[in-house]
């Protein structure tokens, strides 16, 4: 459903900000 993939976008977005905020590996990004 469209709230699903809603979600998925939204957990993605937060997780990516979890690894740079946790000092891990950062990979430069266009």
């Amino acid at each position: 459903t469209e709230q699903l993939r809603g979600a998925m976008v939204h957990y993605r977005a937060l997780f990516d900000e979890l690894l740079s905020d946790g000092g891990g590996p950062r990979h430069a990004r266009a």
